[in-house]
Formats: structure tokens, sequence, C-alpha cells
């Protein structure tokens, strides 16, 4: 009996093979026909059979006959994903790099010079030479973009035919082997755009491979918590998806403007740095977070802290209008009640508080918040409930940690004796803290607190994430009372201390604090001078803070350097077209 030879193409991949070496599957026995007569039909299968043959040979960018583009075995610990801001456009990119991999071992020695010297010519920025002979598998291309390794890939298919590589046996079956393509996992393969550089170190950078910092830090520790993996190209669970891209609230190219425009005052007011954040009031989503101390040309300026929710500072007198709020949700005051500011001086036992300005004898309640009377607040606050106090501070979550999709936020410090103190009704301790003494904030959580006054009095708190659907709103205070303190933080800026930011056209809210900085636990005059409020044209409502840390003495007063850079803030926003003119 006469007994025919068919030959078989590789027909598929198999994955499965120990140390990830990449193989094809072939056919560990050939099909025997015998030579008698056969049903057309049989003759016709094998008809369509050569014509696929033909067809696949003759289509050498088809994915099933190039295995390379679909089923090279490389692993990827970390597959972060592609950053973009509200507008899409890139923060940082996974710039894929791949290296290559041989073993003598499964290549032909006729054919391993040929292949080696192929490589070095054809490839030769990413060759690694090599000054001893390999037995086991090595590298020999590095840093291979997916263009050299599509080129590469075609190239080892196109000679798989010239006794290249050998066969290999396992379990039972055959395998041809062939070299592999491994993805890198380094901070090379992340690639911060320019755009980018503005809001670092925010969106997270690297050390020794590993991001230690920003919302890149914040996007593993919240996956490997919750435990949810993230697939390769090549995972086999089906019910993994691929790592898709994520968009940030963020618009980064008005974080570029406001940084530049930082970096210019902070020269001007000679200042260690100076930050801001702004939020879309209705939403809770950051448009942005900037800082004069940006990153140049990928180099890492001396700031690898999240200074918007690492910095803690004693925040002064933008805490006048929260404990304003306390006292008209505790029914002790009217906006119009009288209060008696005696020349600016206020005894407390061995302590006396001030005001810096003291030209007024008597205030009503909202002019005590206009003028910013540290001796005002500090009787507002006597008849306040220091329970209700407490209360007002917890429900704005000036007491905790605030939360937003940042790596390592520093809580409030407010002390237990604190707390208890003015709890007790301690007289001292519930005014110094009423006009922000005696404890320390973040700029998060002053723009948290701020924001819930913007809107209204719900609380909605703060994200990074442009499509963030899990955000809940509450109300945390009757509309009356906050609609009274909006009315004195707008008075604040037509007839207060924060005249400078005003611009006609819009409806402009917020408060000056100018606090001293402890050093050595006493009081020194360097300070850190801060705006806080929000500012809308009829439809749109922005809640800003600017912080400026430690400026010369000429601009340590907050209406002569935050209240200046709030003013820029604004026209950028116009500029930007986020707000327009009220005509």
């Amino acid at each position: 009996m006469q007994k025919m030879d068919i030959d078989w193409t590789i027909v598929g991949p198999f994955t499965d093979l120990k140390k990830s070496e990449s193989k094809w599957f072939l056919p560990e026995t050939k099909l025997v026909i015998h030579n008698k007569k056969l049903n057309p039909l049989f003759y016709l299968f094998f008809i369509i059979i050569f014509v696929i043959f033909i067809k696949l040979n003759s289509i050498r960018d088809n994915h099933y006959l190039n295995p390379f583009n679909k089923f090279t075995n490389y692993k990827t610990v970390q597959n972060l994903p592609n950053i973009l801001d509200k507008n899409k456009i890139p923060l940082i990119s996974n710039n894929k790099l791949f290296d290559l991999y041989i073993n003598p071992k499964y290549i032909y020695v006729d054919s391993y010079t040929f292949l080696i010297n192929i490589l070095k010519k054809k490839w030769a920025t990413h060759y690694i030479d090599y000054d001893k002979i390999h037995n086991t598998r090595f590298k020999i291309l590095e840093n291979l973009s997916i263009n050299d390794k599509k080129n590469i890939e075609t190239f080892l298919f196109d000679i798989k035919d010239l006794r290249s590589f050998k066969n290999y046996s396992y379990q039972n079956k055959s395998f041809k082997y062939f070299p592999e393509f491994q993805l890198q996992n380094t901070r090379k393969i992340r690639k911060t755009s320019s755009e980018g550089l503005f809001l670092q170190p925010y969106l997270g950078f690297y050390n020794n491979n590993n991001a230690i910092n920003g919302f890149e830090k914040w996007y593993y520790n919240h996956f490997q918590t919750q435990k949810l993996q993230i697939s390769s190209p090549f995972n086999q669970n089906k019910d993994i998806k691929e790592t898709t891209d994520i968009s940030l609230s963020i618009d980064s190219i008005l974080t570029k403007k406001i940084s530049l425009m930082l970096k210019k005052y902070n020269k001007k007011f000679g200042s260690k740095k100076i930050l801001v954040g702004i939020v879309d009031t209705k939403t809770g989503k950051i448009l942005s977070i900037s800082s004069s101390n940006f990153w140049e040309n990928e180099i890492e300026v001396d700031n690898t802290k999240n200074d918007f929710v690492n910095f803690l500072y004693e925040p002064g007198s933008i805490i006048k209008p929260i404990s304003y709020l306390s006292a008209l949700n505790s029914n002790v005051i009217t906006p119009e009640s009288i209060i008696d500011v005696t020349g600016g001086k206020l005894k407390i036992g061995k302590h006396t508080i001030t005001d810096d300005h003291s030209k007024y004898n008597q205030l009503s309640a909202e002019n005590v918040i206009v003028h910013s009377s540290n001796v005002g607040i500090s009787k507002i606050i006597k008849n306040t409930d220091g329970k209700e106090l407490i209360k007002t501070f917890s429900k704005l979550n000036l007491l905790n940690k605030p939360s937003i999709e940042l790596p390592y936020i520093v809580k409030n410090k407010f002390s237990e004796h604190k707390i208890k103190s003015i709890i007790d009704n301690n007289f001292i301790y519930k005014a110094t803290t009423s006009y922000g003494y005696g404890f320390m904030t973040t700029p998060l959580s002053i723009l948290q607190a701020y924001n819930t006054i913007a809107n209204n009095c719900n609380l909605k708190p703060l994200t990074l994430l442009e499509d963030n659907n899990t955000i809940i709103q509450k109300k945390i205070f009757p509309l009356k009372y906050c609609k009274e303190v909006q009315r004195s933080l707008k008075k604040v800026v037509m007839n207060g201390t924060g005249k400078n930011t005003y611009i006609p056209g819009l409806n402009i809210y917020g408060k000056t604090g100018t606090s001293h900085i402890v050093e050595k636990n006493i009081y020194r005059n360097r300070f850190n001078s801060s705006f806080v409020g929000f500012v809308d044209d009829g439809k749109n409502r922005y809640t800003i803070f600017t912080l400026v840390h430690k400026p010369d003495w000429i601009y340590h007063y907050a209406s002569q350097s935050a209240v200046v850079i709030n003013k820029e803030l604004i026209k950028i926003l116009i500029d930007t077209n986020y707000l327009k003119i009220i005509i």
C-alpha cells in the first residue's frame, strides 16, 4: 500500500512552557492517506485547504500567520494606563520598549552566526556586545520600539524555513523555537509629556522603577488594595480587560499658564514657593493644581512631595468665615449684631489678642469678617458653644484627613487636648482657633471647606478624575447661613482686605489670611500669606486657593501677595474661556 506524506505549515501558538520560551505548536504526527479511490468531497476538502494555505503564505501582515504580532508571550509586572488631561491631551504615556532574547541551544550552529550578524548589522544601536560564548538564554537587543519589534518579527518569520530554529519536544508534543521578546517594566516606558511636567510631582515619578508618589502611586496602591489584576495583552483570563486610558479632570494648558505666572511672582515676592488649586465648584473636579516650583526639562526640582496634600501650616484668618458660620448656625448672632472690638485689643488671662488694623471700636458681625478682626471673631465665638464649633470643623473635614486620588495625604493637626479644651469652652483655645491659630491644616482641606461654602453648603468631595460617578453630595448647613457667609466674603472683595482682586463684571468672593510661621516653637517674622474664595459669571463657579510661602516682608500681607495672584488667576480663567465678563 502506497503512502503519501502531507507537509503542514505552523497552525497555532503554544505558550504554556517552562521559562517562558516562545514556541509554536506543530502537529506531532503526519497524516497518512491510503492509495485508494477517494470521495470527490475529499478532494474538494484538500483543494480548499490548499487554497487557504497559499492565501496565508501570501499575506505577511496577517496576525494569525505572524504569531509575534498576536501571541508572543511577554510579561509585565505593572501595566499602568496612559494618563490624559480633561481634553485628552497625553500627560504620561506608555512608551513600550522591548528586549530580544535568544537561546543558542535551540538555534542550528550554521545559522547562529548568520542570525547574530544580521541582528547586529540591522539594529546596531540596540545591539549588546558580549565577550563570552553563551550557552543559555541571553539578551541580544534592547530598547526596541514597537516598529523595531515588528520589523524583527518579519525577519525572523522569513527565515523560519531556512533551517534556523530547532524543533523542540515537550510532553509528547513538538514545538519550533523562536527568539523571545520581553516588554520592559522600567521608568523608560513611562514618558511624561511637556504638559505633564507642569503637573509633577502630582502625576507621579519613579525611583528604582517603582512609582513612589503622585497619582500613579495612588493608582497602583488602589488596584493592589482592591486585588484587581491588571492584564497583559496575552493574559489568558478572559474575564480581565485591558487597562484603559485614564482622563484626569486637570486642564494641562490652564495649569501651564498658571505655573509660568506663579514662577514670575515667586521671584518678585522673594517667596519660597506659591501653591494654587482651582476646582469646579458644582462638580468637585480639580481643574488645576499648580506650583511655582514645577519640574522643567524632566529635571526634578527639590520638590518631590505633593505639597497640596501634605504641606501643613497654620491657616490664619481664612478660618474666620468658618467660625462665623458656626456662630450663625448656633443662632448666637445675626450679621447685624454689634460687636465691641475695643480698639483692637482683648486680654484673656495672661494673653492679649490684637488686630492688625485697630481703628474701629464697634463692628457688625458681618464687618468683623470684612475687616478681619481677631478681637471681633474671638468675642463672637465666646458666645458659641465649643461643641458647635468643633462640630462645624468636623463637618467641613478640618479635623481629619481629607481624601483625593493622591498618596501620602497628611492628616490635619488638631490635638485631642485642644479639641477637649474647646468643648469645655476654654476661651483662649476657642479664640485662637476662631482666627486660625493653634492647629495646622493643608491646602486641600481649606479648598474642600471653601468649596462646600461656595456650593451652598453642599459637601462634595474633591476629585482628580474626569469620570468619577461615585461622588455623593450632602447638605451640611442651612442655605440661609451659607448665603450670609457668602455675602460677607463678597464684601471682603468689594470693601475689605481683598479689594486688589476685584474685576468688574464678575462675582468674586474670598478671604485673606496672613499667619506667622512657627520655628523652634517660636512665632517668627516669617509668614504664610493666603487667599481663598470663589468666582462666578452667573453660570460657572470656581473655587480658588492661593498660598504664598515665606514672601519678603514688603509682600507678607496677603492683600499684597496672595490677593494679587488671585486676580491673575481669574484673568487666566477668562482668557481660557472658563469665565465670561457679565455685561
